[in-house]
C-alpha cells in the first residue's frame, strides 16, 4: 500500500476541503457586468423592509418576535445562513447542504454537468428578501456554477406562497419577485425551474421540515419541505 506523506497529506486534506467549500460566500464581487435583475424591479424600500423582517423570525405577537420553531439538519450536511450559498466540485459526492427559515426568503438549488471533477456543479442557496442582496448573492451563483461552461443546469425553486402573506405585505409585490426569480433563473439555465411554495405563515409556527431545502451531493436529488422533489415533477 502506497501511503501519503504528511505533507501530502495535509495538501490532499485542504484540497478536498476547498472543493466542498468552494467560495460559498464570496464578498469581494466586481460591479463589472453584474447584474441588478431585483433592483430593477423598483419595489419600494418599505417592501423591502416588511419582507425581511419576517426571515428568521415569527409573525409579531404582542409587539414582540419569537423564534421560528426549530427542525433538525441531517446529520453531515453543511447549513446554508440566509443570504449565502455553498457550492460544491463534481467530486464531491458526500452529504450535501440544507438550509430553514423560508419564510419570505426564496431557496434556489442549481445542479449541472461539469466539465472537470474540480469545477463546481452542485449548490443550494438561500435568498434574503433584500433586494441589493438578492442581486449581489445572484450574481455570485452565476460565476461559481456557470463561469466554466458547466452544462445542462436545472433548478429548484422554494418560493414563499403569495396566498400566504402576512397582512402588512403586500401581495401584489411579493408577485412581482416571485415572476423575477423565476425568470432570472429561466434566462441562466435555459430552462423553467421546478417550484414549491413555502406556506408563509405555517413556516415559523410548524415543527418539522416546513420552510426547509436539501441538497444532496450524490445523486443531486433535491428535498423541499422534506419531500423528495424530482426536476420537472
Amino acid at each position: 500500500m502506497h501511503l501519503l506523506n504528511p505533507f501530502s497529506a495535509l495538501l490532499v486534506g485542504t484540497t478536498l476541503a476547498g472543493l466542498a467549500s468552494g467560495v460559498a460566500v464570496n464578498n469581494q464581487l466586481s460591479t463589472e457586468n453584474a447584474d441588478t435583475p431585483f433592483a430593477d424591479l423598483g419595489l419600494s424600500a418599505q417592501f423591502w423592509a416588511k419582507m425581511s423582517a419576517y426571515c428568521g423570525k415569527r409573525a409579531p405577537k404582542r409587539d414582540t418576535f419569537q423564534p421560528l420553531a426549530e427542525t433538525s439538519i441531517p446529520d453531515g450536511y453543511d447549513l446554508v445562513k440566509p443570504d449565502a450559498f455553498k457550492s460544491y466540485a463534481q467530486v464531491i459526492k458526500w452529504e450535501g447542504a440544507w438550509t430553514e427559515h423560508l419564510v419570505t426568503c426564496y431557496g434556489l438549488v442549481v445542479v449541472g454537468d461539469a466539465a472537470q471533477p474540480t469545477d463546481k456543479d452542485k449548490l443550494l442557496a438561500h435568498f434574503f428578501a433584500i433586494d441589493h442582496s438578492m442581486d449581489t448573492l445572484w450574481n455570485k451563483i452565476k460565476v461559481d456554477i456557470g463561469g466554466k461552461g458547466q452544462k445542462n443546469l436545472r433548478a429548484w425553486l422554494s418560493a414563499p406562497e403569495v396566498a400566504t402573506a402576512y397582512p402588512d405585505l403586500p401581495k401584489a409585490d411579493i408577485q412581482k419577485l416571485e415572476d423575477k426569480m423565476k425568470a432570472v433563473i429561466k434566462g441562466f439555465t435555459g430552462k423553467e425551474a421546478t417550484v414549491r411554495y413555502h406556506n408563509m405563515q405555517d413556516v415559523p409556527n410548524a415543527k418539522g421540515d416546513i420552510g426547509t431545502m436539501q441538497l444532496n451531493n450524490e445523486d443531486k436529488s433535491v428535498r423541499i419541505d422534506g419531500k423528495l422533489v424530482p426536476f420537472g415533477g
